[in-house]
């Protein structure tokens, strides 16, 4: 993606509580779009949302996500890959 990351955005351009809140839309938009497909990211933070050029943002980093199926423990992490933070 050419771009930023979501935090990068943030802090290079200011933008006002609207801009903020318009973009945080659009990744809920992608993040349902992903849910729709029965996918669970599982890992989602700034790093992982790029805001392109044209200031679309872009949800990244598939890496650890998970199809939704009938084991109810499908979206449950053992492992160490998830960002604690967030």
């Amino acid at each position: 993606v050419d771009g930023c990351t979501l935090e990068d955005w943030v802090r290079e351009r200011s933008p006002d509580l609207r801009a903020r809140m318009d973009l945080l839309r659009r990744v809920a938009l992608a993040v349902a779009a992903a849910h729709d497909r029965l996918v669970v990211h599982r890992d989602l933070k700034p790093a992982n949302v790029m805001v392109d050029q044209a200031g679309e943002p872009r949800l990244l980093d598939f890496g650890i996500a998970r199809i939704l199926g009938d084991d109810a423990e499908a979206t449950l992490t053992r492992d160490g890959a998830l960002t604690p933070a967030y």
